[in-house]
């Protein structure tokens, strides 16, 4: 059976982002939309059910239910019950007036279970064809609701010898949908001026949440993405100076870490805008090393401070299915040329205990926890 896709209609974000979570964990890939704006990218992402929260859906006088009538295959509802019992019995008549089927109500707080007995009643696999998170982000891109949409949270980064703490990673989430890896809102999906303008939000916000550190006495540094493609063809580098300027963060604790792009026409380009970044101060560090652009062949040419190996590499070599010898290599280049290795992945005791036998400096993973908002990690964040 496929996965099952659920769609709320909910403007409480702290709520919304805790139940995505817990749901997602659950096998039910989920979307909350809180702005009228962004109703079209729900439905681009072909649910199954509609859980309406009529307290929400008031706001823009039930806008969505015409939309969903006019949905093919139809999608069902279900009434979320609210404090004000009229406005309950509002939606559901509103949601019959235009033919949406209504197939119940539900309380608040949601509880996981309930919902997971709800989603098994409805049919799934019948969805419009190109339903799914490739439609959610084009629909954002198309109506100019991708960048109000994106957030930043911070992943932690940790010494493999002490488990102590020694940076963070910026992470872009797309809030209507947090479970859509941030490899997808950055691909080719999306234009390389849009993917700009969504970088700028990431530089704003790591270079911000690195002088909150800097106010909390923490020394850690924070580490943001950037794809070769933007970096080699944008104004990147002005634009990181500018924010770490304004925000008075010593360069040192910024590290630029330079994603895979098929894109990238221009390799010498590419080499010339990393080094603009050496002279800055910042660290640099490949991302994804393993996999496409990053090999050793390429990366030998460029100014790096630090090597991050691809989970898929790393899970390759723990499980055996590629030879452990592989990995090893690629730690000894890091020795040799006295840069730091980050083995990306770590999720559990044993994957941890393999990573410290094989000699890496850091790691990252969930094994320390999931990204988390800044004014969750620094008490002075504004």
């Amino acid at each position: 059976m496929a996965e099952p896709r659920i769609m709320f209609l909910e403007d409480e974000e702290a709520f919304a982002r805790s139940l995505q979570d817990d749901l997602e964990q659950g096998g039910m890939a989920t979307a909350c939309i809180a702005a009228p704006e962004d109703q079209a990218a729900g439905l681009a992402f072909g649910p199954d059910m509609i859980v309406v929260n009529p307290e929400t859906s008031v706001k823009d006088a039930f806008g969505l239910f015409p939309k969903v009538a006019v949905a093919a295959p139809a999608i069902p509802l279900i009434v979320a019950q609210s404090k004000n019992l009229e406005l309950s019995r509002s939606a559901t008549q509103a949601a019959r007036d235009n033919a949406v089927d209504v197939l119940g109500t539900i309380d608040r707080p949601y509880s996981a279970a309930a919902l997971a007995q709800l989603a098994e009643t409805c049919p799934s696999g019948h969805r419009t064809e190109g339903a799914g998170d490739e439609a959610l982000i084009r629909a954002l891109i198309a109506n100019d609701r991708l960048i109000p949409n994106l957030a930043v949270e911070f992943q932690s980064k940790h010494d493999l010898k002490s488990n102590a703490i020694v940076g963070f990673e910026a992470l872009t989430r797309l809030r209507p949908r947090r479970a859509i890896s941030p490899e997808l809102i950055f691909s080719q999906l999306v234009d390389v001026d849009v993917e700009y303008a969504a970088t700028e939000v990431v530089i704003d916000m790591a270079v911000r949440f690195a002088s909150a550190l800097r106010h909390a006495g923490r020394a850690h540094t924070v580490s943001l993405n950037c794809s070769a493609a933007v970096l080699a063809g944008g104004h990147f580098t002005a634009r990181l100076d500018e924010a770490i300027l304004h925000y008075r963060v010593a360069p040192q604790r910024i590290i630029v870490e330079v994603t895979e792009d098929s894109r990238l026409a221009d390799f010498d380009q590419l080499v010339r805008k990393i080094e603009e970044l050496e002279i800055l101060g910042v660290g640099i560090a490949i991302d994804d090393f393993g996999t496409g652009m990053a090999n050793l062949d390429r990366v030998s040419r460029l100014p790096f401070s630090e090597l991050k190996i691809d989970k898929s590499i790393f899970w390759a070599c723990a499980e055996g299915r590629i030879p452990m010898s592989m990995l090893t290599g690629i730690l000894e280049f890091c020795r040799a040329r006295h840069t730091k290795s980050v083995i990306e992945g770590i999720e559990t005791n044993v994957q941890l205990e393999q990573a410290r036998l094989l000699g890496a400096d850091y790691g990252q993973g969930f094994y320390w926890g999931r990204a988390a908002p800044p004014q969750f990690l620094v008490p002075v964040w504004r």
